[in-house]
């Protein structure tokens, strides 16, 4: 997923900002890395030129949820295969943040044996009692919610946004 190098770019802090520069599809031809990446599709598609794929649209999502937000920490477990990242709004006194997570092994890496289901998640307290998931368009998918401040997060190979206000960021 295109989204995961700004997150990654912004929670290591490498860049600041992530710019496409060829919107435009120019070329369908696979070994054209160059024509062949863009948002959206070419001027000359029949069906319907000019529409966004999805990447544009997860890259719309990414923006909406990371806007006005620094780096503010990371967790990085299992042999690097899940990745999250923890960001502050720089705009807001209400102390929301923002943690975005991957796992980047999606068909799932059996660490503790082929029956091993729970690697695609990870146990955090995040020291708050309600968490809101997003997709990695920015829906909302769920509100989670825990007595003890311990959550399960899914992890899958695209990125999923978890927001809330957290007074701790820990694997449990």
């Amino acid at each position: 997923s295109v989204v995961k190098y700004p997150i990654f770019l912004k929670g290591e802090g490498y860049a600041d900002r992530f710019m496409i520069y060829n919107y435009v599809r120019t070329n369908e031809e696979r070994n054209d890395y160059e024509g062949s990446f863009g948002m959206l599709r070419p001027e000359i598609d029949m069906v319907s030129p000019l529409t966004p794929y999805p990447m544009c649209s997860s890259l719309n999502g990414m923006n909406r949820m990371m806007m006005n937000t620094e780096a503010v920490d990371k967790i990085q477990t299992d042999n690097q295969n899940k990745l999250l990242y923890r960001f502050k709004y720089t705009d807001r006194d209400d102390n929301m943040q923002v943690i975005c997570g991957w796992n980047q092994d999606p068909d799932g890496m059996k660490i503790n044996g082929p029956n091993d289901k729970n690697i695609k998640s990870i146990y955090l307290n995040l020291g708050t009692d309600t968490v809101k998931k997003y997709d990695i368009y920015s829906n909302e998918i769920a509100t989670l919610h825990s007595d003890d401040g311990i959550f399960c997060l899914p992890l899958s190979d695209d990125p999923n946004f978890f927001k809330g206000v957290f007074t701790k960021f820990e694997e449990v």
